[in-house]
């Protein structure tokens, strides 16, 4: 935020045992939480052993941001991506339970519908130089044949061989 002088101010965001429900807006593109343009340590900005419920849209959104983490949440029924990263660096995500992730309504008015995805990573920059860290999380429950984990510039085509060591940590999807 900007002060009286027109000075930007860091702010945090530090939730710790938060509930989150029914929050998000679809139609604007507006997640339940929304972390835009943030740069601060890992350790400064957090989400931990929370719950995000019956979110209107995605359930987390990071765009445009340096250092946050997500850890021991549950998500449990959001719309399309429970966890949206975009063009963002220095982000952890450990220990997330991730529950149905379903398809946009039939009554919401939107052009097109998109893929459900339980965490979805898309940067422009090779994933190893980004240092998102992706670790021990569930994804259960996508809607219409969903992705529990989208990272778009990785392929089994090459056997997955240039994915980051900090990507191949216990993360697991099922139905």
């Amino acid at each position: 935020y900007k002060d009286t002088n027109s000075k930007w101010i860091q702010g945090e965001l530090q939730f710790d045992g938060v509930e989150i429900r029914n929050c998000g807006q679809h139609s604007n593109g507006l997640a339940a939480v929304n972390i835009n343009n943030s740069i601060t340590s890992i350790s400064t900005n957090f989400i931990k052993n929370s719950i995000i419920r019956n979110s209107k849209s995605n359930a987390i959104n990071i765009k445009n941001s340096q250092g946050f983490t997500l850890e021991k949440n549950t998500i449990f029924e959001s719309i399309e991506k429970a966890i949206y990263i975009k063009d963002s660096e220095n982000i952890e995500i450990r220990s997330n339970d991730i529950i149905k992730v379903n398809s946009v309504p039939d009554n919401l008015d939107v052009d097109k519908k998109s893929l459900n995805i339980g965490i979805h990573i898309d940067v422009q920059k090779n994933m190893s130089e980004t240092n998102i860290k992706l670790e021990g999380n569930r994804v259960s429950s996508i809607a219409d044949f969903g992705i529990g984990f989208y990272i778009p510039f990785f392929s089994c085509n090459d056997g997955f061989k240039n994915i980051p060591q900090n990507l191949q940590k216990a993360n697991y999807a099922h139905t």
